[in-house]
């Protein structure tokens, strides 16, 4: 059982949703503040996103529950579970092309002067770009988490599950 929460057998799924809901959302919201001060600790975003993941999903179960104005939270964690899922891609992806480069290098400097040498401007462009891509997307993350926290996103969650679906 996860810390916070409980499932009830004799409360209703609307009660049950108000306990779950906030104390998911709470555990991917603490690890914001450490994971915006520490960029490249790729692990602290991984783990954050998956549990961002808990809350998608578990707030996906309770849309028919809950009105308008909970959806449209539900919409903006998703639009933030996106960049991070991009931000991941990236965190995934440059080190293989990295690696791919030095391969390229290093057969380059093993051929003789005359032999054709294989050219990784391409590829050194692409991991600049997703370097780029990366750090323009943490910028993103970086304000919305800020953002949340100033108009402070948690309550407001709690406050969209006092409405009832239509």
């Amino acid at each position: 059982m996860r810390k916070g929460w409980t499932i009830r057998s004799d409360a209703s799924l609307r009660e049950n949703a108000r306990a779950i809901i906030p104390a998911l959302l709470e555990a991917f919201l603490s690890q914001g503040g450490d994971v915006i001060a520490h960029p490249g600790m790729k692990k602290k975003l991984h783990a954050m996103r998956i549990d961002g993941k808990r809350v998608r999903y578990g707030m996906e179960i309770f849309t028919e529950v809950f009105g308008g104005r909970y959806e449209k939270k539900l919409e903006e964690i998703k639009t933030l579970l996106d960049v991070m899922g991009t931000i991941h891609d990236c965190d995934v992806h440059l080190p293989g092309i990295q690696h791919r480069i030095e391969e390229i290098r290093r057969a380059n400097r093993r051929q003789a002067a005359t032999a054709e040498r294989i050219r990784t401007r391409g590829l050194t462009a692409f991991a600049r770009e997703l370097r780029r891509r990366r750090a323009e997307l943490f910028e993103e993350m970086t304000k919305t988490l800020r953002r949340w926290e100033r108009d402070h996103f948690l309550p407001s969650v709690v406050r969209s599950m006092s409405e009832r679906s239509t």
